[in-house]
């Protein structure tokens, strides 16, 4: 009889690894505890949803704002929090064209991510705040002005192919 493997043993490997990797980087700014495998939570979910391949690749300058790409739109950036109450894309990093946030919540009693909703970068007003004692500012949008996650299947594919209720 062969073991399983639960895929969160795996995403705790890939989170530590990152943790270490932009441990003494002056931009690494780790707001709670686990926040690398609560962000790897969220584009798990979302890679699995979308059957798309998540990028593993290490950066030690980060991803450049796109966990995903599509070919249709663009890049698709996943944000995943304990408390979505907001949907918060950090001053200085947001994109405002050919990109969509998605934003994903993590349970720690359930150890599970679910999608709360998304937002075009385009739909992002100028101003800037904080958030709790955090010393970043951040664009924001409240969870219930958020698209809803059935619209994003149909956006996400290639121009001519037809729309169906399943996720692509």
């Amino acid at each position: 009889m062969a073991d399983t493997v639960d895929y969160r043993d795996g995403l705790r490997q890939e989170a530590s690894a990152r943790e270490s990797l932009h441990r003494y980087h002056a931009s690494s700014r780790p707001l709670s505890e686990g926040y690398e495998y609560v962000g790897l939570m969220g584009e798990y979910l979302f890679a699995d949803t979308y059957n798309q391949p998540r990028d593993r690749t290490l950066r030690p300058q980060g991803d450049g704002g796109w966990d995903f790409y599509f070919p249709a739109f663009g890049g698709v950036d996943v944000k995943t929090a304990r408390k979505p109450w907001n949907l918060l894309v950090e001053n200085g990093h947001l994109l405002r064209e050919r990109t969509i946030y998605v934003q994903c919540g993590y349970s720690d009693k359930t150890d599970s991510s679910y999608f709360v909703g998304w937002a075009y970068g385009w739909d992002f007003d100028p101003p800037v705040r904080r958030f709790g004692k955090s010393p970043i500012w951040n664009h924001w949008l409240p969870a219930d002005w958020l698209h809803s996650m059935d619209q994003l299947a149909e956006i996400l594919q290639p121009p001519g192919t037809k729309h169906t209720s399943e996720p692509i």
